[in-house]
């Protein structure tokens, strides 16, 4: 397995490229808000040689351009945007950071794109951070995961009201039932119990309220991959509690009837 290039383009012409080892993207294209279908992106980690800054800054520029929808495809998935610019999504506008590092003794600079307002970058920071105090309000968690890295604002936080999505990314070995309800606490306005968590799974499957991704990653030979599999969830809070509220309750009678 080889890595894959990113490229923008200007009027048809490649303009800027640089190498990708892992990109997680939806399995399908999505009609994005300007009316185009590309496929939603999620997480990118590009590289390219030392002196290839400019290049790779170019190309988060494209991606990150509120004003248009650039055209950049990666090898052998196509035309890409961000995930927040699908259509249905209007006035959601997450921070997208890009950022840098050095390796190799060559130097050569490497780049994470990602969204913190969506996800963390590292997933078992959700359990860490996951809160228990019953007077916790929904707008206060968000606000406290978000404010770590600065990317929180009072419209952002509209927006997720609005929008409650999330982007899972689950390692090897983790519990992705468990993480998908270390997110939805932070977007509840009471503290979930971990024995909720097969039930909000399963019932976030049958809403179509999770939809499973596609990640691509490159992975040398005896080097086991980053990520097992990644989610974009788009919970219906107040349908959530209701459902949510009938299981708790089924669960009281069939104690008593015990």
């Amino acid at each position: 397995m080889s890595v894959r290039q990113i490229t923008l383009f200007d009027k048809g012409s490649a303009q800027f490229q640089a190498y990708v080892n892992l990109c997680i993207t939806s399995k399908d294209r999505m009609r994005m808000e300007d009316g185009s279908y590309k496929h939603a992106l999620y997480y990118l980690s590009m590289f390219g040689p030392k002196g290839s800054a400019t290049s790779i800054n170019a190309i988060f520029a494209g991606l990150a351009n509120n004003a248009t929808i650039r055209d950049i495809a990666i090898d052998d998935i196509g035309n890409v945007a961000l995930a927040h610019k699908v259509q249905g999504l209007s006035g959601f506008s997450p921070g997208w950071s890009c950022n840098f590092a050095e390796f190799g003794t060559n130097r050569a600079i490497h780049a994470l794109v990602e969204s913190k307002a969506l996800s963390l970058w590292d997933p078992s920071l959700a359990v860490k951070t996951k809160r228990s105090n019953g007077s916790d309000t929904a707008n206060k968690k968000l606000k406290e995961v978000a404010s770590k890295d600065g990317e929180m604002s009072d419209k952002l936080l509209g927006a997720l009201e609005r929008h409650p999505v999330f982007f899972l990314m689950v390692p090897p070995g983790q519990d992705a039932q468990q993480l998908h309800l270390s997110y939805l606490d932070k977007r509840c306005p009471f503290p979930l119990i971990d024995e909720w968590a097969q039930f909000l799974w399963d019932r976030a499957l049958e809403n179509n309220e999770i939809s499973e991704v596609d990640i691509w990653q490159y992975t040398s030979e005896g080097t086991a991959p980053m990520l097992s599999s990644a989610f974009w969830c788009f919970p219906n809070i107040p349908k959530m509690i209701q459902d949510l509220s009938e299981h708790i309750k089924e669960g009281s009678k069939q104690t008593i009837a015990a």
